[in-house]
């Protein structure tokens, strides 16, 4: 199986909720996004994002958007936003591309941000082909705003730590 293929498999396997075909970085992103609704869910995201500003208890599935244009600056595939909060989350699926955005457009955008919290995430696949041009320029900018790159299988990881998978209402 190819690592595309693995990752599929167990992103569908550990994930509460991903009952939905996984095609690419959009059906992707929007089946994660769903899993948000459940508070486990979305404070185990929080906490992997691991910025110490965040209030988990004060942000809801409503502030999280999937494929906000930010103008000239791209697309990020996740949102979240708040009235004091904007971090945007660039999701990687098997060895897709960086476009010239990602992430130097998303650091410009959050330039002009005039909020308290900004940042820039990446979830990428182990491995990711791309991690170290990434992680490079994010490191170049970290005055910006703060930043990570979270690999899946981290995630996935604690999912299974904290027994999430059981929140599914189909494994009943």
């Amino acid at each position: 199986m190819s690592l595309s293929g693995k990752l599929a498999s167990i992103l569908c396997q550990s994930i509460p909720f991903m009952t939905i075909p996984i095609k690419d970085e959009n059906s992707l992103t929007e089946a994660f996004r769903n899993n948000l609704k459940i508070k486990p869910f979305r404070d185990a995201f929080l906490d992997i994002i691991n910025v110490d500003w965040i209030d988990k208890d004060a942000i809801s599935f409503e502030d999280f958007e999937t494929q906000v244009g930010i103008g000239k600056h791209g697309q990020p595939d996740l949102v979240i936003r708040t009235k004091s909060i904007e971090i945007l989350i660039e999701i990687k699926v098997y060895d897709t591309q960086t476009t010239s955005n990602q992430p130097l457009g998303y650091l410009k955008y959050l330039s002009k941000v005039k909020k308290d919290f900004r940042a820039v995430i990446f979830l990428v696949p182990d491995g990711y082909y791309k991690i170290q041009e990434v992680k490079k320029k994010l490191d170049e900018n970290a005055d910006k705003c703060d930043n990570s790159v979270i690999t899946w299988h981290s995630l996935i990881n604690l999912i299974d730590k904290r027994e999430l998978a059981s929140f599914n209402p189909l494994t009943d």
